[in-house]
């Protein structure tokens, strides 16, 4: 019976497949686009409502007397 063994690591195998996966981002990165609406994510973050891309203001409810 044989012990099965590890096989051995090989660097120069580890940082070609690093660099293969570090020029398959970069390539797709040329294509990427920035977000729309770039300018209303802080008040998207801080929770501001927006119904049909126009930020809702709510305002106090007048009641008749």
């Amino acid at each position: 019976m044989t012990h099965a063994r590890k096989p051995p690591t090989d660097p120069a195998r580890f940082n070609t497949a690093r660099l293969i996966v570090f020029k398959l981002v970069m390539a797709a990165a040329m294509t990427w686009r920035r977000l729309n609406g770039e300018k209303p994510l802080p008040k998207v973050i801080r929770g501001v409502t927006f119904r049909d891309g126009v930020e809702v203001i709510n305002t106090p409810a007048q009641n008749a007397a």
